[in-house]
């Protein structure tokens, strides 16, 4: 193991605390976009019934991040959805910087 590889796991754990931070302190804990928004009612609406709408109208856009916010609401309600989701967001964040300097 390299000199510069043993401290990278540190860094990565470094890097989602630091995201974990931001998402827990600055942003509230209720949506904030309106994209998060739609997103969160899509996710909503599908884990009740089992279909992909938005606004009120079925979906003809791609459903990947109201399935990913459906599972989560599936597993563990709709009370914690938002600190769920981010935290996910966080771990995938530092999962995509982990790939892309093992690939480079």
């Amino acid at each position: 193991m390299t000199r510069c590889s043993r401290y990278l796991p540190g860094l990565y754990i470094a890097c989602l605390c630091v995201c974990a931070a931001v998402d827990w302190i600055y942003f509230p804990a209720t949506t904030v976009f309106p994209d998060e928004q739609r997103y969160v009612a899509s996710a909503l609406r599908l884990a009740q019934t089992g279909e992909f709408w938005a606004a009120g109208d079925r979906a003809w856009e791609m459903p990947g991040t109201a399935l990913f916010y459906a599972a989560i609401v599936r597993a563990f309600g709709a009370v914690h959805l938002i600190q769920l989701a981010r935290t996910a967001q966080s771990v995938l964040l530092v999962l995509q910087a982990l790939l892309v300097g093992w690939t480079a």
